[in-house]
């Protein structure tokens, strides 16, 4: 289920729902898991959610859970090039 903010913009998704909060996976800015209470849900219409708070305010009233950084540069995976095999041409 995508989640929408109250500015009609798309948050992330929903990924666990319990009955006094549920957690949302942030896509938006960064790429996080934020805990939100209950009150911050305005409605759901089909597969989507809606929430009654600005971006502003999910940070104040949402608790961070993961927070995913980017990889520094010089921890990026280099890419490997593998030899292309030789063509044999098959003896007749």
């Amino acid at each position: 289920m995508h989640v929408v903010d109250a500015h009609e913009q798309i948050l992330g998704t929903v990924l666990l729902v319990r009955k006094d909060n549920f957690v949302i996976r942030q896509e938006l800015v960064t790429n996080q898991l934020v805990e939100l209470p209950w009150f911050a849900l305005a409605g759901v219409i089909g597969g989507l959610v809606f929430l009654n708070l600005t971006p502003g305010e999910l940070e104040i009233v949402g608790k961070v859970l993961d927070r995913r950084e980017r990889i520094a540069p010089e921890f990026e995976t280099k890419r490997r090039i593998a030899a292309r095999p030789l063509l044999v041409e098959p003896a007749v």
